[in-house]
């Protein structure tokens, strides 16, 4: 091959994937610690490129603490690869509040094991070549949350790749091969609808967000089908489509309020409204009084997956059936740090019981 015709393997630059291969012979023990690497003029005749692009992984390699260049001598693997302390937390785009909470979790899980968390928040692209972030040697292993299809076609297969011990918290088991924490929606949707039912609501709206692609995009058909499966009167349930375009994130409770209130115009026998997610749920409760209604006197307000301190605040406050989020990203990092001590059973998943947070805004039905 020509010098320089050789800067790209496939769709990834070849530097890219001179540094993944060698990180991955130190990783693995086919380079040891103290031995020299072969001089970049047989390294470029390997790999079949210029000598330029290996003088540039190499660099890379060095300034990430795998390898050390001794002058007039050569480049050596680093004797002692520092002890990699980060855990990496790959974070989706989450309301402050949840991301609060999927943090203090992480954190409990850590507490007095030396572990630092470094934090990255995945762009929404599904192009990305492999993140730069996941090649430092400080990174022991890492925990993903909520991954869009971009993340699992690039930051679960480039922490494959790199031997990098990793745990999914997501929605659904949709990853082959990985040791996923399940947040179910479904089963705490069914949850809360089952609650309304057995407390007398025969009618009922469930205001659903849209345009989220990492979460609950066209979760009413599967909360409907689940409510049949149980032999409850999903007919009962009007689902209302609520778009939340991540542009515009912040206006998603007007949207849900406007929603809810013509909701409540066209159907005036619904006496509960149940909001899937904090902002769903705000605009929900905003919507019922905004239409002259006592919560829960004449409408009841119910909150799925995802607290607020706004919900919180309301007057009155907001109950809740909600995915333990902290118990969910602490037992996922706990199992995090047992991938990373040597814990080899096959993959698996654990799904975690839905959380109810009884408050004021729900009662009997009206008669």
């Amino acid at each position: 091959m020509a010098e320089g015709s050789a800067e790209t393997f496939g769709e990834r630059p070849l530097v890219r994937r001179i540094q993944d291969v060698l990180r991955e012979r130190i990783r693995s023990g086919e380079l040891s610690p103290g031995e020299k690497l072969a001089s970049m003029r047989r390294l470029a005749d390997d790999f079949d490129c210029s000598l330029g692009i290996v003088k540039q992984a190499v660099n890379t390699l060095v300034a990430q603490g795998f390898l050390r260049s001794s002058p007039r001598r050569g480049v050596y693997v680093a004797d002692t690869t520092p002890a990699a302390k980060e855990i990496l937390i790959v974070l989706p785009h989450l309301e402050i509040e949840r991301l609060h909470l999927a943090l203090t979790g992480v954190r409990r899980a850590l507490r007095h094991t030396g572990y630092r968390i470094s934090i990255h928040a995945q762009a929404d692209t599904e192009d990305e070549e492999i993140p730069a972030y996941l090649t430092s040697s400080q990174i022991a292993g890492v925990l993903v949350l909520l991954p869009s299809r971009g993340d699992r076609e690039t930051v679960l297969a480039a922490a494959s790749g790199a031997a990098l011990p990793t745990v999914v918290v997501d929605i659904a088991a949709r990853i082959k091969g990985i040791d996923t924490v399940l947040i179910d929606p479904i089963e705490t949707s069914r949850l809360g609808i089952q609650h309304l039912l057995a407390i007398g609501h025969k009618k009922m709206g469930l205001i659903v967000p849209v345009e989220d692609a990492r979460t609950i995009t066209g979760i009413e058909n599967d909360v409907l089908e689940s409510v049949r499966r149980q032999g409850m009167p999903a007919d009962r349930i009007i689902p209302v489509h609520v778009e939340r375009a991540r542009e515009d994130y912040e206006q998603a409770w007007s949207r849900a309020q406007e929603k809810t209130e013509a909701l409540l115009a066209e159907h005036g026998d619904i006496t509960a409204v149940i909001g899937i997610g904090p902002q769903m749920t705000l605009g929900a409760a905003l919507g019922v009084r905004a239409t002259g209604r006592d919560i829960p006197k004449d409408c009841s307000v119910l909150g799925l997956l995802g607290d607020s301190s706004a919900l919180q605040s309301f007057s009155p406050p907001i109950t809740i059936f909600d995915n333990p989020l902290v118990d969910t990203c602490e037992h996922a990092t706990i199992r995090l740090l047992g991938r990373i001590d040597g814990y080899d059973a096959a993959p698996g998943q654990i799904k975690l019981s839905a959380k109810f947070v009884e408050r004021e805004s729900i009662g009997p039905a009206p008669q």
